[in-house]
């Protein structure tokens, strides 16, 4: 599936329609690079998203002249311009001294850029921050983990991939961040993910996966698992159903045999992965084999939207998750 065929599908029209109602301030860290700025741009011409880049203006203007672009709409904070964390000094104090320490650190080691981008996200300066084209995934997720902070009523952070198919829109969780959650931060992750489903305008109905399907299986791994979906309908109404198999989770005929009395029907659209392993696997194999596209990781739990990049992302995974982080925020 193109970009062009995706952008015609109902759920991405919606989610750009969506959008353009809610005018977001959304600041992209990396502005020096071409794919980000394109991504700008693109918001930018169709009046859909405030977009600040941060970077050295002159080599942001140099850069659009070569590319032949247009920078009208996107705004440029020109970082090369006196020292410009000057202005934060009053928030950078109300910081507790590990924050403080932390931004020390960074800005040692030449992250001058991501600290910038988080500091104004604390600001309410803007609404949403997508970095990660250039950093490495372990640099952007410390600077949210450790100066974003969690939101209310969040444990800890975790992440989801929107997994958009021809005919359907999945969400693939945790592939990003927990190694191996227990029971309860698989609930958890559950949860943190019905709330992103109902931010995204989906209905939620919730596979905890497994090579198991009820009690065709036993071990310690299916009853992390069958923990897991006691906790979360204990305290959620949402339909649920684990330990349960993808093809029984997803395809209806399959599900007849194997969980017939399963309140999910083989209509899951949410997927709660046992381990990092299973779920980072599966979300690229699917991404590759599949001909589909995978948005994220986006991040959950934090207190404002902050999302990192693959180094190797397009103009339109980049496209994709600003419009999911703007739709967060």
């Amino acid at each position: 599936m193109n970009f062009n065929s995706l952008q015609q599908s109902s759920f991405v029209k919606r989610l750009f329609n969506a959008l353009r109602a809610k005018s977001k301030r959304i600041l992209l860290v990396e502005g020096e690079d071409i794919r980000v700025l394109r991504a700008g741009i693109f918001f930018a011409e169709r009046e859909l998203a405030e977009i600040s880049v941060i970077g050295s203006g002159e080599k942001i203007k140099n850069l659009a002249r070569e590319e032949k672009l247009n920078l009208a709409g996107i705004h440029v904070i020109d970082e090369s311009q006196n020292s410009p964390l000057d202005d934060y000094q009053d928030l950078v104090n109300s910081l507790s001294q590990k924050q403080q320490n932390f931004i020390s650190h960074e800005r040692g080691a030449g992250n001058l850029d991501l600290i910038l981008g988080c500091l104004k996200l604390l600001n309410n300066e803007v609404d949403g921050v997508v970095c990660g084209a250039v950093y490495p995934t372990k640099t952007t997720l410390k600077a949210g983990f450790k100066l974003i902070g969690l939101a209310e009523g969040n444990a800890f952070v975790s992440s989801f991939f929107i997994m958009l198919m021809d005919e359907q829109v999945l969400i693939f969780s945790d592939c990003a961040v927990n190694i191996s959650p227990s029971s309860e931060q698989l609930a958890e992750i559950a949860r943190q993910c019905v709330v992103s489903a109902r931010e995204l305008k989906m209905p939620a109905k919730i596979a905890f996966l497994s090579y198991s399907t009820g009690d065709s299986g036993a071990g310690e791994e299916v009853n992390k698992v069958k923990k897991a979906n006691e906790l979360f309908q204990q305290k959620n109404a949402t339909p649920s159903e684990g330990p349960i198999q993808f093809d029984a989770a997803i395809d209806f005929a399959t599900a007849e045999q194997k969980i017939p009395n399963s309140p999910l029907k083989g209509d899951a659209n949410v997927f709660i992965f046992p381990d990092l392993n299973s779920g980072n696997i599966t979300y690229k194999a699917v991404q590759r084999l599949g001909g589909g596209w995978a948005v994220g990781p986006i991040l959950q739990g934090l207190k404002k939207p902050f999302n990192d990049l693959s180094r190797g992302a397009s103009v339109e995974d980049i496209i994709l998750t600003i419009l999911i982080t703007a739709l967060k925020s």
